[in-house]
This record gives C-alpha cells, structure tokens and sequence, in this order.
C-alpha cells in the first residue's frame, strides 16, 4: 500500500462554462510521486516565464537547442514564422484585457422595459431587435464574470476580485431568470421568436425555465459563498502537528526514508481539513437539498444532471459504475503493481516550459493544422498563466472571453512531469474554444463532450511522448494509460459517493466519511493507496462542481476508443477525434460520439470490451 494524493483540481467559473481535469493522478510508491501530484510546491524553482515574451523572441528560444532529459528526441519542426492569426480572431493579447463592471442595473432596466413593451403590444421585430441587444449584454457581462474569475483565480487573496466576482454573479444570477423570462414571453406571444432564434434555442429557453425560479436565488447566492469559503480554506490550509505547521506540499516533500511519517502526515492532513470542509459540506448539502426540493426534483443529483444537459440518467450512470467495478477495477490494479514494481525515473527529472512547448508546437504541427493554430494563438497572445504562486487558486480550467473571442488556460507550472499531461489535456479544450466555441446565454455543449476535447487528445499525443520524456516515454505512456482508468473508475466512485450522499439529505460527517471508505473498498482504492474515508474533501469538484466528476469517466471511454482506433489507423482516430470536437451547437453526448462511429459510452459492454482491449494491450 502506499499514499495517493486524491485532490484533482477544477474550477467552476460560472454556469455555462467548462470544467476540467487536472490529470496529475499517477501512482508509485516513491514519495516523489505525492510530491509532482501537487501544486505550487513552496520549493520550487521559477521556471523561464514565457507569459511574458514576444513572438519573435519566443520563437528565437524555440530555436536555440537546450539540452534537456525530458527531450531527447523532437520530431521534425515546420518552419514558423510569426504568423497571422487575426483574420478569424482579433488578437487582443491577455495583457491589454482589463476587466470592467458591467452596467447590469442599465441591462435589467433594458428587460424590464422590454417585458412592459411586450405587453402593450409593441412591433414584433423591434422586441426582438431590442432583445438581441439585451442578450449581447447579457454575454458581455458574462464575459467579465469569466476575466474576474481569472483574476481572482491568480491570486485568491485579492480580496477585490473576489468580492467583484461574487457580486456580479449574484447579479447575473438574478438577470438569468429576467432573461428567461422575456425569452419565453416571447415564445408564448407567437412573435416569430422560435423562427428567429431556431429550435435549439427555443427548446433551451424552455428546458432552461424548468431549472430555475425566484425562489431558489437566495439558496445560490449563499451556495456560491459557502464554495468560495471552501476555495479559500484549500488554498491557505495548514496542519497543525507537534509545534508545527505544515503545507500539503511540505509533507509532500518528506525524503523517501521519511515515508511513514510522510502517510502518517498525509493522513493527519486530510482528516483536520475533513473536519473545516465537512462542515462547510453540510451547509451546502442542505441548501442544494432544498434547491433541488423548491424545483420538484426528488434528489438534487437528478436536478444536476440536467442542469449539465446530459442524455442519460442516474440509472445509466449506476449500470455504469456496477460494470466498472466488475471488469476495470482488476484491471487497474494490475496496471498500478506493475508501475510499483517496474518504478520509473520519469518522475525525477525537471520538465521546463521552453523544451515542452518547443516539443508541443512540433508534435501539434505534425498532429493536424488545426491544433498548431490554437497553440500558436494562445502563445502570441500570451492567452495562458502556467505561473507558480502560492496564491493562485488550486486548480487548472481553461475558459472562454466572449467579447474578445479567446480562449484562455489556467495552471501553475511545477517542472514536473504532471505538468506536461495537463497542458496537453488543456490544450483540448483551448482548440475546441477557439474553432468551435459555444458559449453564451442559454447555449449548451454538454459538458461529456468538452471531456472527450480533452481527454481524447490526451490519449492521441501518446506517439509523442518521445519528444516530451526521451528514453522515459513507454513508462509515461504506462501512467497515462492507467490514469486513462483512474479517470473512469474516479469518475464512477465520486458520482456514486454523491449520488448516495444526496439521496440522504440528514447524512452526517461521519457517516459520509464511512460510505467515502467503503466505496474506495469497492473501487481498490483503499488497498492500493490506504484511503482513510476522509479524502473526498480535498477533491474540490465536490464542493464547486456537483455531480460532475461522471463526466470524466463517461468521457474518457470514447477516448480510450479513439485510442484503440489510432494503433491501426492514426488518421481515422484523429479525423473522429475533430468530428466530435467540431460538434454542431446543442449536439447531444451519446449521439455525437457514436456518429463518429464510436460505440454507446453507457452500455456496460462498452467499458467490458475497454478492458479487454487494455488487458491485451499492456498485458495488465
């Protein structure tokens, strides 16, 4: 048994905007392996900060060898001029954005008068004129909620941007239901909105109406303090043993022969934060109890999960997790022993951004046209923060500028070789944000289809690692694989751990703490890594993503399957991997993957045959 750090990273911008996984879960028994699963090591060295640095120069270091470990191959480079990029996009760099207060008391006026006009009888094509006007100020502001978050998410101290960003989504929160309301006014009035809008987003407007009512605003705007305290307590916690204080990443940073004060440690950690976090836990459980009960939903995971617009059920997902943990769980177990027992230098080696990103643009070049594209954009325009800082939030997203129509990735660089895994996994969802972004009020793209951007790209890359980890790129290839399974069988224990907790509002800390223990019994988890039960309050999905860590493992199956297609034929695998990443407005998760000749994600004899293939592939 050894020590795994459970605590994946995400952050919830705001409805409407995309979640995604920090992939630093890999397992070894070296202490080495909980310290690269960490952020902001406190020791770590600033690596070179390519934030900063022009095109022109970035390019020159690309060019200047720099002898490193973690490449010691690199595919052949296309020729790269700085190119021109602002023929689709305006290439405002992230330095020149500077956030803004929106107007919201100008915009509710706006809908108020349009409601009142409405009802008088006004010309049908001015309301709906006047109504695109509202609903681009709707996005605008939206989209300086998503540029605070950023700001607030760089450094979690500034008390300004925190207290910006939470009284613009009280505010935009109170304008959601406005807007509902006038869009189904004037569905109802028989004005041609559906005509002018299209089906899709009328029948949003409507689905969206059934989510959503008056009487739940104060229960989300005390929701969303009680999930700002939580991110506030993960980023500052200490633990307080013997006189002393340590940091998560200090007993991270134990020596290897200091192992067993190193989970006894780990332990202590995780059951003080339990006690702060269950009770801020509490407090959510019964606010989204209520939620869920003001809105005529029988559980608040079933009122999540449409929330999230997803095609499938709570059923579904439990036939799901059963097959999971029948036929992957062995599986994964194998995989786990034989990186214990193979071990590996990969991890102990120093990952700089300039050799990574030199690596990247080189493989993406290779990888498809479309790819390089995003990379170089969001390079030029300095549209990413990789920087390390105590301060800065504990998680990695990446989110969406409307008005300046960019993409932007968010992560802390700790020259390890996590690191790498999560700028590729990232890298995902920046390409699908800057080709093909759906974004805006009452626009849906399911969230399971952002998780296959991301995760499918993981998997794709793996041909690269060469370039990435030299001589180390079959055990790197090893880890990704079975972290490719952790993502499945996580994704099943933390939905299922929510869905119970859910279903049993009157749940105690210690009864949560108990069934947390028993499910990671069920998974592996507790033999492997010595789970204690009170892990699940340093996974902060939990708290700022409900019912969302399902997506991870629904996700990662057509993943795992563009993987198997690309052994025989890379082209296809990559020409299904952009069909899906191409994705009409609205497209449905199950219908999407399965035309791209992909099978159901949650037929159980999916993921049976998934670990066949895996088992026959690896030998695990």
């Amino acid at each position: 048994m050894w020590k795994k750090v459970v605590a994946h990273r995400i952050a919830e911008p705001h409805a409407g905007q995309r979640r995604s996984r920090m992939p630093g879960a890999l397992r070894a028994a070296a202490l080495a392996v909980a310290l690269l699963l960490l952020i902001g090591c406190t020791g770590c060295q600033r690596t070179t900060d390519l934030f900063n640095e022009t095109w022109e120069e970035f390019f020159a270091l690309l060019a200047r060898p720099e002898p490193t470990a973690a490449a010691a191959t690199l595919p052949p480079e296309t020729p790269a001029p700085a190119p021109d990029l602002s023929a689709v996009h305006p290439g405002i760099p992230f330095s020149q954005m500077a956030y803004e207060r929106p107007d919201t008391e100008a915009l509710a006026d706006l809908l108020s008068d349009l409601l009142f006009d409405m009802e008088r009888g006004a010309d049908e094509e001015a309301l709906l004129d006047r109504y695109d006007e509202a609903l681009s100020l709707y996005n605008a502001a939206d989209c300086q909620l998503s540029l605070c978050y950023v700001l607030y998410a760089k450094d979690v101290t500034n008390t300004y941007y925190r207290d910006e960003y939470a009284s613009l989504y009280t505010a935009l929160t109170e304008l959601d239901l406005t807007m509902t309301e006038v869009s189904v006014a004037l569905l109802d009035s028989g004005s041609g909105a559906r005509e002018h809008w299209g089906d899709s987003y009328a029948e949003a407007v409507i689905a969206g109406a059934d989510l959503n009512s008056p009487e739940i605003q104060p229960l989300l705007e005390r929701e969303q303090t009680l999930t700002m305290a939580y991110d506030e307590l993960l980023s500052s916690f200490c633990l307080q043993d013997g006189g002393r204080t340590y940091t998560i990443e200090e007993i991270g940073a134990l020596a290897p022969e200091d192992y067993e004060e190193y989970v006894r440690l780990y332990d202590a950690y995780a059951a003080a934060l339990n006690r702060e976090a269950g009770a801020i836990f509490l407090d959510l459980l019964a606010i989204r109890h209520d939620i869920a009960a003001k809105l005529g939903y029988g559980s608040y995971a079933a009122y999540m999960y449409d929330c999230y617009g997803r095609d499938y059920s709570i059923t579904d997902a439990k036939a799901l997790q059963d097959a999971v943990k029948r036929c992957l769980v062995p599986v994964y177990e194998d995989a786990v022993m034989r990186q214990y027992m193979g071990g590996s230098a990969l991890m102990n080696k120093t990952y700089t951004q300039p050799v990574f990103l030199k690596a990247l643009r080189a493989a993406a070049a290779d990888f498809s046209p479309q790819l390089l594209e995003a990379l170089d954009y969001m390079l030029q325009y300095g549209l990413y923060d990789f920087s390390p800082d105590p301060n800065k939030m504990e998680t990695s997203f990446t989110t969406y500028f409307s008005s300046y129509d960019a993409p932007f990735m968010f992560t802390a660089w700790t020259n390890s070789f996590t690191d790498t895994g999560t700028v590729i996994h990232e890298l995902g969802h920046y390409t699908n944000y800057y080709h093909n972004a759906a974004v805006g009020w009452s626009v849906a793209d399911p969230l399971d289809l952002a998780e296959v951007d991301s995760q499918g790209l993981e998997l794709l890359m793996i041909p690269y690692y060469p370039s990435f980890y030299g001589k180390d790129a079959s055990s790197a290839e090893l880890y990704r694989m079975a972290d490719a399974m952790y993502a499945v069988l996580t994704g099943c224990m933390e939905d299922e751990f929510q869905q119970l907790v859910y279903a049993d509002p009157g749940m105690t800390l210690e009864e949560m703490n108990a069934l947390y223990l028993r499910l990671a019994e069920e998974y592996g988890f507790a033999e492997l890594y010595g789970f204690t039960g009170t892990e699940w309050t340093m996974i902060p999905h939990t708290f700022q993503s409900p019912m969302y860590y399902i997506s991870y493992a629904v996700s990662m199956i057509p993943a795992l399957e563009l993987w198997e297609r690309s052994a025989t034929d890379a082209a296809a695998a990559r020409e299904a991997y952009f069909e899906i990443l191409n994705r009409a407005p609205y497209a449905q998760f199950r219908q999407t993957v399965q035309s791209a000749g992909l099978s159901d994600p949650l037929q159980p004899e999916t993921i049976e045959r998934i670990a066949e293939v895996l088992h026959r592939a690896y030998g695990f």
